[in-house]
């Protein structure tokens, strides 16, 4: 079983990621994306970087962790 696998510990991973705010990247990915570009995001976790990502671009997300998608 992989880790991701176990409920407990996506709920877990999910309370740990609270309040975190990847806002302080967008500018940085403005610099090499344009605005509308294709973005895949390996490892999308529970969504919180998707949704931001998906604000300026166009975002396919991906994680192993069925209990993520």
């Amino acid at each position: 079983m992989e880790y991701f696998d176990d409920e407990k510990k996506v709920a877990e991973y999910i309370k740990m990621a609270e309040g975190y705010d990847g806002r302080d990247l967008m500018p940085i990915l403005a610099l090499h994306l344009k605005p509308g570009a294709s973005v895949l995001e390996l490892g999308m976790g529970p969504g919180k970087d998707y949704e931001l990502l998906n604000e300026h671009y166009r975002v396919t997300g991906s994680d192993n962790s069925h209990a993520f998608l």
